[in-house]
């Protein structure tokens, strides 16, 4: 476990390293690297990126083991009101209770509503969505709606709240909507049908910062908080989920926050994920993570 740990953390080195060269020597790869965004699930990261992860994983019962949650997206188009990308996303977690092998590729787009201080915005992800464990072929969307505010008196949605001497900063955002799948191929025929799921996410982080080189200071530990409610409201398939969470509390060191945001991590996990092909279940992850903003 501990030689598998250490590979991974080496060849994440050696991409960094090499991805600072490309930064600094080459420009026009610049222009096209900008564009990518590095995560972990990218359905409400335009302002706050959730890191890529490879994990050593603690279930209560089982074997430790290694995890990988990681999404990548590329922008298309960058407007006043508008957000364009295409986006990939795999999550595998092998010897969790319940296990999980889960693929989805497709487009996102990010319709801003412009305001004063504040800018509303929409944002919909239609994909296809493939999950290994339970052989489910579907079609699915989120439309969320969410705000950002930068300016002005008061608390700041969407973007990092910072002290007077910026030594500290906190984050806290807030979405709502729908979700939407259609699971077209199945390894169970009971499971074929539409289901429909108003959702509510929350996140909140609180972080020590560092000086740093630029203008915007580095990240140095950060503690947050991620909890999803959501209920199947509309559901033609014969398995009723009712009312399903996910809550995650974490903690994590930065070690790099240049060309790539580097970061060792700590979580405690507990609920499901349906789309994403997580069953209900708790456990720990002690994590190297890995997340490029675009």
């Amino acid at each position: 476990m501990v030689k598998k740990f250490t590979f991974f953390f080496c060849l994440f080195l050696s991409i960094v390293s090499f991805g600072k060269s490309i930064f600094i020597e080459n420009d026009s790869t610049k222009k096209w690297l900008d564009k990518l965004e590095i995560g972990q699930s990218l359905e409400t990261t335009d302002q706050s990126v959730e890191p890529a992860q490879i994990q050593l994983t603690f279930p209560k019962k089982d074997t430790s083991s290694i995890l990988l949650n990681f999404g990548l997206s590329y922008k298309l188009n960058s407007r006043n009101n508008f957000i364009s990308k295409i986006k990939i996303e795999y999550h595998k977690n092998t010897l969790i209770k319940k296990k999980q092998n889960n693929f989805e590729i497709g487009y996102q787009g990010t319709l801003f509503f412009r305001k004063t201080n504040t800018s509303y915005y929409l944002l919909f992800d239609p994909k296809y969505n493939y999950d290994a464990i339970d052989l489910n072929s579907s079609f699915a969307s989120n439309i969320l709606f969410s705000w950002l505010k930068k300016d002005g008196s008061g608390i700041k949605w969407n973007v990092e709240n910072y002290n007077k001497n910026n030594r500290t900063s906190f984050f806290v955002s807030l979405f709502s909507g729908i979700q939407y799948q259609n699971i077209i191929n199945s390894g169970e025929a009971k499971s074929k049908g539409n289901i429909v799921r108003p959702l509510i996410n929350l996140n909140f982080s609180y972080s020590i910062n560092g000086v740093g080189d630029g203008i915007i200071p580095e990240q140095k530990l950060t503690f947050g908080l991620a909890y999803t409610v959501r209920f199947d409201a509309i559901n033609t398939t014969n398995n009723a989920e009712g009312y399903t969470k996910l809550l995650k509390l974490k903690a994590d060191w930065y070690f790099l926050n240049d060309p790539l945001k580097l970061s060792l991590g700590a979580s405690i996990n507990s609920g499901s994920d349906p789309i994403k092909g997580l069953k209900n279940q708790t456990f720990y992850l002690i994590s190297l993570n890995i997340s490029k903003p675009d």
